[in-house]
């Protein structure tokens, strides 16, 4: 059996004071990081398939997606999706 550490008061208080601050300035920096990802979406033109739902007269129903199947379940999701529409 492994005997645990023994942790005096001052090592836990300089300990949870350095991760408070770590959190503090990251939490602080990262809306300047989005700020950026945001001014660079703008920028970059839409994508023209993002979802087309095509019904054509003889009632067939074709969606043309620009995502893949990456295991989430999007060939089972989509068409009762598409069917409740």
């Amino acid at each position: 059996m492994a005997i645990a550490p023994v942790v005096n008061r001052r090592d836990f208080l300089k300990t949870g004071v350095a991760g408070s601050v770590a959190l503090v300035i990251g939490f602080h920096l990262s809306p300047r990081a989005f700020a950026d990802q945001a001014q660079e979406q703008e920028k970059k033109p839409p994508n023209p398939f993002d979802a087309w739902v095509r019904i054509t007269p003889d009632n067939r129903v074709t969606l043309i997606l620009g995502k893949s199947e990456m295991g989430q379940g999007i060939m089972t999701a989509l068409p009762m999706i598409l069917a409740e529409e």
